[in-house]
């Protein structure tokens, strides 16, 4: 099955430049719905266990393990390529930024900003 899937993923990266971001990416996405989809559903699934569940009480030891963690302080916008066109200050961003945890493995979504309501993002914007 992942040999399948491994040189099904060679042929479409051999089509166009490597990006190894994007490459690794889609492994990502690819090997976790083989290997979670069937008992965790969909990737784009939020999980249902509310904020803070754990605060109080710490995590049944069969359901959530002790990693390293990340905490992001700032992000910086890059130019991109010439031939893309330059940025323009400043930028509406909508989207969404999301983790996943050993708990359900589903997405824990952050920070999120809609199409209809475009936030401004200008050089020297801080969200806390």
């Amino acid at each position: 099955m992942w040999q399948r899937r491994w040189r099904r993923t060679r042929k479409r990266n051999a089509r166009r430049p490597p990006d190894s971001l994007a490459v690794q990416a889609s492994e990502f996405r690819e090997d976790w719905i083989a290997t979670r989809s069937r008992s965790h559903g969909s990737f784009d699934d939020t999980t249902k266990i509310p904020a803070m569940r754990f605060t109080d009480a710490p995590a049944p030891p069969h359901a959530a393990f002790s990693f390293d963690t990340l905490q992001i302080f700032s992000a910086r916008v890059a130019a991109r390529p010439a031939s893309a066109g330059e940025l323009q200050w400043p930028l509406e961003v909508f989207g969404l930024v999301a983790v996943r945890d050993s708990i359900d493995y589903n997405r824990n979504v952050t920070r999120t900003w809609s199409s209809l309501a475009l936030p401004v993002l200008c050089s020297w914007t801080t969200w806390s």
